[in-house]
């Protein structure tokens, strides 16, 4: 049972005024008269009779129902309750910095819904949602991640998704609207740098302003644009709509020790592309620092009639030619420590010769014998030496950026947003309809209560 009017509940107030006027009119009163004998020897002759006084209970039991039934009317009660229809449950998806098209989907969220109370479920906050209704975070993640999150979190509701682009999954869980009315333009949503070459991905647009580098290719496809720009400076900066994204060269150095020392060395560093004055995270044919690459390690032997060995699964030999490999060619050998791996070992007749390439157990030293980089091709030598760096370092020089990326960038999902015919189906979305109130049979009892007081009040006191 709702009350729709619950001040009506005011008039049940008169209840105790009503019977405390009957209570009043029913106390005897004293009459002051010249003299009470005459009245005590009537008394004496004549037996005291009680008054009934049922007409006046009556009429006061009729007066009171009548009022009770008349608050109870005012109050409008509605038997049931004033539940109404499911609440919708509406996922918004984000779209990254400055979250674009939020105010028309707010506009479009608030008009589907009408009076039907909402909650909200977005991964990121945006402004303006709690207008909807109250918001619940969801943990961000890839986009089936969050719609598996958002459809565990609402069984049964009518649900309302806002997207950057429709799924199959979210076709399954209710009506898919385009997260924006049009498309993102020029919206960059990659940048990396591979040597001294910088690639940009961007959505169709406008081309963003680049500090630091020149254009030298462009490629256009899908609804997407790849630049390509040459690195001219020690920072690049890159301006698009809503965007601010600098890249600055990476810190790492390389360091030389004393076993690091002919042009051939000076060669290889060259190809590795350090940073000048930075601090060294590797270390190339230093004795004694750590991570190193340290070389001529062996002390001198008879290799000839020996066939070289590789642990050829080991990163070290990765995408290398092992074919032309021979570590044993300078004619040295070194006697491995019993907690470092051997990676390459001379053979003689089934019989081990000695290793040729060594590597410390916590993976910070590789030790070889001879010296491969100075005695192998340069081709070879300078893959050879860019496995060995990835190996006491854990990256690659070739595969590690040359310039780090400063801010956020949308992913590609984000930056391709765009409009899109709205698909699925909404159900038991509903304006909810004000509960029927039964207050018109309440007055209705109550007048013909008032009605039947009238009409004992008037008959006048019933004779003994």
């Amino acid at each position: 049972m709702t009350l729709l009017s619950p001040l009506g509940l005011l008039l049940l107030l008169a209840l105790p005024v009503l019977v405390w006027l009957a209570l009043r009119a029913q106390r005897p009163r004293t009459l002051v008269v010249g003299t009470l004998l005459i009245w005590r020897r009537v008394a004496a002759v004549v037996p005291p009779q009680r008054e009934k006084s049922r007409r006046l209970d009556l009429l006061l039991y009729v007066l009171l129902a009548a009022c009770a039934l008349a608050a109870l009317g005012a109050a409008r009660p509605a038997p049931g309750g004033a539940d109404g229809p499911a609440g919708l449950a509406i996922f918004v998806e984000s779209l990254g910095a400055g979250e674009p098209g939020l105010d028309s989907v707010l506009a479009r969220a608030a008009e589907l819904a009408g009076n039907t109370p909402a909650r909200v479920y977005a991964a990121a906050p945006l402004p303006g949602l709690e207008t909807l209704g109250p918001v619940q975070r969801i943990v961000p993640g890839p986009i089936e991640a969050e719609l598996a999150q958002f459809e565990t979190a609402t069984p049964g509701a009518p649900r309302l998704l806002f997207l950057a682009a429709p799924t199959p999954q979210a076709l399954r869980l209710g009506r898919v609207l385009p997260r924006l009315e049009t498309p993102r333009a020029g919206v960059v949503f990659e940048a990396r740098a591979e040597g001294e070459t910088l690639l940009l991905r961007q959505s169709d647009g406008p081309a963003p302003a680049v500090s630091g580098a020149s254009l030298s290719g462009v490629n256009t496809a899908g609804g997407e644009q790849s630049r390509e720009y040459r690195i001219t400076a020690g920072s690049v900066r890159v301006t698009a709509p809503g965007q601010d994204i600098t890249l600055a060269r990476r810190g790492a150095g390389i360091g030389v020790g004393p076993d690091w020392n002919t042009d051939r060395h000076a060669a290889l560093l060259a190809a590795l592309r350090p940073e000048p004055g930075a601090t060294p995270g590797v270390w190339l044919g230093s004795r004694d620092r750590e991570p190193a690459v340290r070389v001529n390690q062996g002390s001198a032997a008879d290799l000839s009639g020996t066939q070289c060995r590789l642990d050829w699964r080991h990163p070290l030999f990765a995408e290398l030619p092992l074919a032309g490999l021979d570590l044993a060619a300078g004619g040295r050998v070194l006697e491995p420590a019993p907690s470092e791996r051997v990676l390459a070992r001379a053979w003689r007749d089934g019989q081990p010769a000695g290793a040729l390439a060594v590597l410390s157990a916590d993976g910070r030293v590789l030790r070889f014998a001879g010296d491969p980089f100075a005695e192998l091709g340069l081709a070879l030598a300078v893959l050879l030496l860019d496995n060995a760096v990835g190996v006491v370092t854990g990256t690659r020089p070739s595969q590690r950026q040359s310039f780090a990326v400063q801010g956020d960038l949308p992913s590609r999902r984000q930056a391709l947003a765009g409009p899109f015919e709205p698909e699925g189906e909404l159900s038991g979305v509903t304006t909810p309809a004000e509960p029927r109130s039964t207050a018109h049979w309440l007055l209705a009892l109550a007048a013909l209560g008032a009605l039947a007081a009238a009409q004992i009040s008037a008959s006048g006191p019933r004779q003994p």
